[in-house]
């Protein structure tokens, strides 16, 4: 039946991430100490076995920065002479030539200081110009709350450690990024949001609804949790840590 099915996967998601507890604790999965363990998981507390395999915004400047660059609030997108065809930063200088003096004055403050945060870039004839891979990171941070260095080429990783070095970025090294934490503890509890579904908890201690098409409705939300967690534990073993 469905709930059976969702029974199943709700303890086979508890299964497997004891499993890769104990295993990234001490290199093998002691059975003994699996069928000991009888504590709930806390998807904050999974540590990851790959140093630095996240990178999360730490500065006011960095979200500002992004903010300008990237938001459909930001007027930096807009100038007197393309008006609002564009809707970032990058998108207009990538696709117009241009000049400083197409902004407005009130622009200036903000164009100066992304200039100096190297994100934009001014030639000796005012030309505007995009710092394309400080940009390509921020708009990857900007677009999913969270980066993977591990993923990226040797260049943009060199910028990811710019970015740590100066305190605007800091390193994640758990097995689910935030962004992910957050989506699997308001699917399967309440420990974030008092409005989470509590799958996990409801079909652990049998309290799940009776209505079947509620429970058919959870499976798929299971199932997508376990589609989540099998790929992030296998990359563990496969993802080059970052230099």
């Amino acid at each position: 039946t469905v709930v059976e099915k969702c029974k199943l996967l709700a303890s086979a998601i508890d299964g497997v991430l004891k499993q890769y507890r104990l295993f990234c604790e001490d290199g093998y999965v002691n059975r003994e100490l699996l069928e000991m363990s009888s504590g709930h998981i806390v998807f904050d507390s999974l540590k990851g076995c790959i140093e630095n395999k996240y990178a999360y915004s730490l500065s006011d400047d960095l979200r500002s920065e992004m903010f300008l660059l990237f938001s459909d609030q930001s007027m930096m997108s807009y100038t007197k002479r393309t008006e609002s065809t564009y809707e970032t930063v990058p998108q207009l200088r990538l696709s117009e030539n241009i000049h400083r003096d197409d902004y407005e004055e009130y622009q200036f403050h903000d164009l100066d200081w992304l200039m100096k945060r190297g994100s934009i870039t001014v030639s000796d004839d005012g030309f505007l110009t995009i710092n394309r891979e400080r940009v390509y990171i921020l708009k990857d941070l900007f677009c999913n709350e969270v980066i993977c260095p591990n993923y990226y080429d040797p260049s943009l990783r060199k910028q990811v450690v710019a970015l740590v070095g100066t305190g605007d970025l800091c390193y994640g090294s758990t097995l689910f990024s935030k962004p992910e934490q957050n989506y699997l503890n308001y699917i399967l509890n309440k420990k974030e949001y008092s409005n989470g579904l509590d799958l996990r908890n409801k079909y652990a201690h049998d309290t799940c609804p009776l209505d079947e098409k509620t429970q058919q409705a959870g499976c798929p939300e299971l199932q997508k949790i376990m589609a989540v967690i099998i790929p992030r534990i296998n990359e563990e073993d496969n993802c080059p840590p970052i230099i």
